[in-house]
């Protein structure tokens, strides 16, 4: 499972309209499908932009139990039927060969170019594994590989609750035109300064020990000067906080 920096561009998801159910076969990709990969990313982010979902949170700790929260429930909904899905089938064991009990792990070669849909009740001991470069559900002896699901017959509510959160991310961050994926060393470390000491209005820590937290997890090039542990230290807190004989309101 991968919230990879090399995500697929977003996919517009579209609405959901009255349409004949797909067929049981394709070969190749079909036109009117969607990975799974992006689905989970918009149902953890609100976007498949990889940069953009990296703003939206203090840590990398936080977007990635977001990530894995929503391919686990992306999961249940293919389970369930809700999310239909196809891929490509193989079961010649490659590479090491895993016990049996270790199926997993286990993976296949010469997969199938027919496409089929894959029936819930085939995956209900399986896992998923989801990437920018192609998703996977494997079960014991076999897997299936280049995974999409069938966008026209994904289940109405879900899209919805989909649209709703691809809004949600769009309004805060106002226009996409206007969203630059910039950033440095010393503002990636402020956000994280923030997580860390839990930053918020009514937890204001010390500045001498923000400045020697910046020092200590300083992973740029030479040293983090005092100067410069000292600006940051000041800019990740409130102005009232700047002032002298201030003491933080919770203890850290």
């Amino acid at each position: 499972m991968s919230d990879s920096p090399n995500g697929d561009e977003p996919e517009q998801l579209g609405s959901i309209s009255s349409t004949e159910s797909a067929t049981d076969e394709w070969y190749g990709r079909p036109d009117d499908a969607v990975s799974v990969f992006n689905i989970a990313m918009w149902l953890a982010h609100g976007t498949s932009d990889y940069q953009k979902a990296r703003v939206l949170y203090l840590t990398d700790a936080e977007r990635e139990a977001a990530f894995k929260d929503a391919v686990d429930c992306t999961f249940e909904e293919i389970r369930q039927g809700s999310i239909p899905v196809t891929g490509l089938w193989g079961n010649t064991p490659t590479g090491k060969r895993y016990p049996e009990d270790r199926w997993a792990r286990q993976r296949y070669s010469r997969h199938q170019t027919l496409r089929l849909r894959i029936e819930p009740a085939r995956i209900t001991q399986a896992v998923l594994t989801v990437s920018s470069s192609g998703d996977i559900i494997r079960v014991p002896g076999g897997e299936w590989i280049s995974v999409f699901a069938i966008k026209d017959e994904i289940d109405r509510q879900l899209v919805k609750a989909l649209i709703e959160k691809i809004e949600e991310t769009d309004k805060y961050f106002g226009s996409a035109s206007n969203i630059s994926p910039y950033s440095t060393p010393y503002l990636d470390l402020m956000r994280r300064a923030i997580g860390h000491f839990k930053i918020a209005k009514d937890n204001q820590p010390l500045k001498d020990n923000l400045l020697v937290w910046f020092q200590q997890e300083w992973r740029g090039p030479g040293r983090l000067s005092d100067h410069l542990a000292g600006s940051m230290a000041t800019l990740v807190r409130l102005p009232d906080a700047q002032r002298g004989g201030n003491r933080p309101w919770r203890a850290k």
